[in-house]
């Protein structure tokens, strides 16, 4: 038995939780749209049949790798300042893998790279990725699908409104946080 706790400690030690922060968007009606182009059987599931397919909770992964020191008030600081507008969706592309594809839409938004940017101080050392740049995920589908579905939506553009930013803490709870819009 202590075999076993010892094990599972080194385990829990090595698997670490982190947070993140995301913004959401207006965009129901236009996925809405684009999923009704997609074949269901083309989708990827996932092991327990629902956790990919398409894309829930849809918005924009401003930050991963937030450690649990991070505070809704320091996510909060460099929004304060921040005037959203509506952001534009296009340049669909792909990212394969092995186990699905995921295919997105890049988000063009000066002032959603710039809270990327400013939140990125939280992020845990050797977590930051300089070459992110935000995205919208349409959906996981299975490996080698995902490029029928590039063709399909390659000339796909819109406009959506931002509606609130969420961070994500360690503990599992999502705190909403408001965000100005003009």
């Amino acid at each position: 038995m202590r075999k076993l706790i010892t094990k599972l400690k080194k385990f829990f030690k090595k698997t670490k939780v982190y947070g993140s922060v995301n913004l959401r968007l207006n965009i129901d009606y236009y996925l809405y749209e684009l999923h009704l182009n997609v074949h269901r059987s083309d989708l990827y599931l996932g092991p327990e049949g629902n956790s990919h397919g398409f894309g829930q909770g849809l918005g924009v992964n401003l930050v991963d790798g937030l450690s649990g020191d991070v505070t809704t008030d320091m996510v909060k600081h460099p929004l304060h300042l921040t005037k959203f507008t509506r952001v534009r969706l296009d340049n669909a592309s792909l990212i394969e893998g092995v186990d699905f594809d995921v295919l997105k839409l890049d988000v063009n938004d000066s002032n959603v790279v710039k809270v990327m940017k400013d939140l990125s101080v939280y992020i845990e050392d050797g977590l930051f990725d300089s070459s992110k740049k935000p995205y919208v995920t349409i959906g996981y589908f299975k490996p080698g699908t995902g490029k029928k579905y590039l063709n399909k939506f390659k000339d796909f553009k819109c406009w959506v409104a931002p509606l609130y930013i969420t961070h994500n803490r360690v503990d599992n709870s999502e705190i909403k946080i408001n965000i100005d819009v003009i």
